[in-house]
């Protein structure tokens, strides 16, 4: 019988996100069929994953240990595969993987999994336009990013080097610094 992780309505996943199943840790096949077997958590460890990685209650309390956030991340990840058998293989998969600590997700996605309006990815490069408006804009998205989680790098290639005329205005260009 396939597994079914409850994604479909948001009181079914914040159950299962923040409930305390917890997936079964012992030794389990692998896609070669051998198994693989999770890896202890040090004391260290354990103290990172309560402080920056568990979802915490209203006192910032920590909900989480490692196995229940692997069963959010990769609930929240699996849930983009449409086809239920495929997603039931993929959770199992990725979850024996994690368990063991063979890939690790980046900190945003550990962090924001499950969540609402969750940004996983950790590095975004922007353009910096050559307008006001658009340098403005450029900073909303940059600040949104930021909010969320995320990290930025900007190119200033598209800025007018110091010198250059400014058609709008009389004067010429300060150039990107």
């Amino acid at each position: 019988m396939a597994r079914v992780f409850p994604l479909a309505r948001k009181a079914e996943k914040m159950s299962a996100v923040i409930g305390k199943q917890t997936p079964d840790i012992n030794p389990s096949p692998s896609i070669s069929g051998t198994r693989r077997r999770s890896q202890p958590l040090g004391l260290n460890a354990k103290r990172v994953i309560s402080k920056r990685y568990s979802l915490k209650d209203a006192k910032a309390r920590p909900l989480e240990e490692w196995p229940d956030i692997v069963r959010r991340v990769v609930g929240h990840v699996s849930a983009a595969e449409k086809d239920p058998v495929k997603r039931d293989q993929f959770f199992e998969m990725m979850s024996q993987v994690m368990l063991a600590r063979e890939f690790v997700p980046n900190t945003p996605c550990l962090v924001n999994a499950g969540k609402a309006n969750g940004q996983l990815a950790a590095c975004f490069v922007l353009d910096v336009p050559d307008s006001i408006t658009g340098i403005m804009d450029h900073a909303k998205a940059a600040a949104t990013i930021h909010q969320t989680g995320g990290g930025t790098g900007m190119t200033y290639e598209f800025l007018r080097p110091s010198g250059a005329m400014v058609s709008s205005a009389t004067g010429v260009a300060s150039g990107p610094v």
